[in-house]
């Protein structure tokens, strides 16, 4: 049974409005307003406390903060941006490790990152073709470690079959993993071409 109170005049604008509660001072108008000011100065009043509560919080949700995050950051991608690039301006140095830090345990990911860039350059790849990490480590764990040129086992890198200069797209189809050597020797060179030298240095040499 829904319960129905008098009407009342609203503390703040003074406007008449049905209340739904005895505790309800203000009118729909006035009250989502009030709210937010005693919460902002419940905040400041009390920011150790609310800084512990929040790192006591995020500690034991690790994996709901993380998704809760990643999808703010996928709705607001803009926003998302100029925060970082705001957070990175003040802090420099913490900006500068914190790359460092990622680049150190995510090499695969930031081939991936860098080529990615480079392909924007060019143009030659739709976004909706664009190799993923998720793709290249899968390309990496069918290699099992070998060079897809030489078939030796080596540190492999990622390597364009069509160079993104001659027009090479920057998909799971034309990346293969090549080891160092190979992947400097073939350089921005067509697969042809780079048989073709090879060719004659092994008959220079003879």
């Amino acid at each position: 049974m829904t319960r129905h109170f008098a009407m009342r005049a609203c503390s703040i604008c003074g406007k008449e409005y049905r209340p739904t509660g005895n505790d309800q001072k203000y009118c729909a108008d006035c009250g989502p307003a009030v709210h937010k000011a005693k919460t902002s100065e419940w905040n400041k009043t009390n920011h150790k406390t609310n800084l512990e509560y929040q790192a006591e919080y995020r500690k034991a949700n690790r994996e709901k903060v993380r998704i809760a995050i990643a999808k703010w950051r996928k709705e607001n991608s803009e926003r998302a941006k100029a925060t970082d690039g705001k957070w990175a301006k003040e802090n420099p140095e913490k900006a500068t490790a914190g790359h460092a830090k990622w680049n150190k345990v995510n090499p695969e990911k930031k081939a991936v990152k860098r080529n990615k860039r480079r392909a924007a350059k060019y143009g030659n790849t739709p976004i909706s073709e664009m190799l993923t990490s998720t793709e290249w480590l899968a390309i990496l764990a069918e290699a099992g470690g070998h060079c897809a040129y030489c078939d030796k086992e080596a540190k492999l890198t990622l390597d364009h079959v069509i160079p993104l200069s001659k027009g090479g797209k920057h998909s799971k189809d034309n990346v293969v993993p090549a080891c160092e050597h190979c992947n400097k020797s073939k350089g921005n060179k067509t697969l042809e071409a780079w048989n073709t030298s090879q060719r004659a240095q092994l008959e220079a040499a003879q």
